[in-house]
């Protein structure tokens, strides 16, 4: 009768599958990275964009309604070292005591826009 006797380790073809395997998790790790990074990137251009334009029209909203006049302006600005432009727009509105104020801030990749919209109650004449 013949007896088998087992060694302890791993042949070579289970070594160059557990290579294989590892270099394919390490690849999808790198790319995941990549993806993190960018995505973390476009969440800050984001967040820039929208307190540009909260801050914007925060400033217009704070002044007397009385004050509001039409305009449609744009202007180009930096915040955090990325590039904007911020388009303002203040028009009458539904009715002629309200009014439609706008404010657009898109960077200057294009890849990020922010908008934000509210009415302003502006009456007639001076208040008494």
């Amino acid at each position: 009768m013949t007896t088998r006797t087992f060694r302890a380790g791993l042949s070579l073809v289970e070594v160059l599958i557990a290579l294989g395997l590892s270099s394919v998790a390490m690849a999808a790790i790198v790319h995941s990275t990549g993806a993190i990074l960018a995505a973390r990137r476009s969440a800050g251009t984001n967040e820039h964009a929208a307190a540009i334009a909260e801050t914007t029209l925060e400033d217009l909203l704070a002044r007397d309604p009385l004050d509001l006049s039409a305009r449609d302006a744009r202007d180009d600005l930096t915040d955090g070292g990325e590039a904007f432009t911020r388009h303002t727009v203040v028009e009458a509105g539904p009715t002629d005591d309200l009014w439609s104020v706008r404010v657009e801030v898109e960077s200057a990749r294009g890849s990020t826009r922010a908008e934000l919209r509210t009415l302003v109650l502006r009456p007639f004449g001076d208040p008494e």
